[in-house]
């Protein structure tokens, strides 16, 4: 399973801040429906973590839009 960050454009978490899932290749306008229904669209995606998020098991922080 991989992690990712999901963070807005301003840089605040996203309202679930994380996405967890087996699927491993995303691309920026991708759109991502989580688990309570909602839809975010991928806008900028960025793997290169800080060394804290990466021992948490992070892979990458993508930036969303709510749809």
């Amino acid at each position: 399973m991989l992690r990712f960050l999901l963070v807005l454009a301003d840089g605040t978490p996203h309202d679930p801040a994380c996405l967890v899932t087996p699927i491993p290749n995303w691309s920026v306008d991708e759109k991502i429906t989580l688990g309570h229904g909602a839809q975010v669209r991928i806008v900028a995606i960025n793997t290169i973590l800080h060394t804290a998020l990466a021992q948490r098991g992070f892979n990458a922080i993508f930036t969303v839009e709510p749809i």
